[in-house]
């Protein structure tokens, strides 16, 4: 690598850093001091650009249809919390963590990617509940009696350090593509970095646990997670793809949009919270 490159890729390294850093303490702030409700309402920016890009990934070339899908997405996340699926979100965390897990084998085994040039109409409707499970999943962990904001934090945590083991663990030591026809980039040893940060970061459940098979169950359920996490990443990249686009957007220096942002936590918060509650209410 050149002078010149190695210099690049260091400046696009620490831009990338500062622009997560920013993020994670703006995020932090609004789980820490934020109600739920206050937290739901924060939430919506962010859930509104991130639907306003997907809307391009998946073929809303007109500005109408886009402010069309981005207020329907809007009117769906209301109306989820008007029917009271933060207090009882399992009608919609069940299926839709089933659809990140029938994705796992799926994402993986995906050839050349060919271009897209109409609308994904299906996409679009499968679309809607999975933006409302990450919405709901967050706020039903952040509404729990006790601890809720901490495990919202330890869920980003994870889907951080996940993503942040991949990247370095890929950097250093990836050899084998993990996905080459949608995500050239991303290799089998980078993702075994990010399961093993995963691994690692689960110790913080531990004092909760209560006993060894309970904490055996969060463990496997932190793995699931992180694994998941990675197959959104994926699928995302594979949209990009079909569009012939880098990044979702340019919002964010370093990072692209702000789907680019939250595509790993649209599969690993409805897997985690669903794992999570289940647990809690048989524990």
């Amino acid at each position: 690598m050149t002078d010149s490159n190695a210099t690049a890729a260091s400046g696009a390294l620490r831009e990338r850093f500062w622009t997560a850093l920013m993020l994670a303490l703006a995020t932090a702030g609004a789980v820490l001091w934020l109600p739920t409700l206050g937290l739901a309402v924060a939430l919506a920016p962010a859930i509104g650009l991130a639907a306003w890009e997907l809307a391009i990934l998946l073929g809303l070339s007109r500005a109408i249809l886009r402010w069309a899908y981005l207020l329907t997405v809007l009117a769906v996340l209301g109306l989820s919390g008007l029917v009271g699926l933060v207090r009882e979100p399992l009608p919609i965390l069940l299926p839709v963590a089933v659809f990140w897990l029938l994705m796992l084998p799926v994402i993986f085994r995906v050839g050349d990617v060919q271009p897209a040039k109409a609308a994904d109409w299906p996409m679009l409707l499968v679309s809607l509940p999975v933006i409302s499970a990450c919405w709901i999943g967050v706020l039903a962990l952040h509404a729990r009696s006790s601890g809720g904001a901490w495990m919202v934090l330890f869920l980003l945590m994870l889907v951080w350090l996940t993503d942040t083991g991949a990247y370095f663990a890929g950097r250093r030591f990836g050899r084998r593509k993990l996905a080459p026809s949608v995500s050239p980039g991303k290799t089998v040893e980078g993702v075994m970095g990010g399961l093993i940060a995963a691994g690692l970061w689960s110790l913080v459940l531990l004092p909760m646990a209560g006993n060894p098979l309970s904490w055996l169950w969060l463990v496997l359920l932190c793995m699931l997670t992180a694994g998941v996490s990675v197959v959104g990443d994926l699928l995302e990249s594979w949209l990009k793809r079909r569009r012939n686009l880098k990044d979702a957007g340019s919002l964010l220096p370093g990072h692209g949009g702000m789907l680019d942002r939250v595509d790993s936590l649209l599969a690993a918060v409805p897997v985690f919270a669903l794992g999570f509650l289940l647990w809690e209410a048989t524990g």
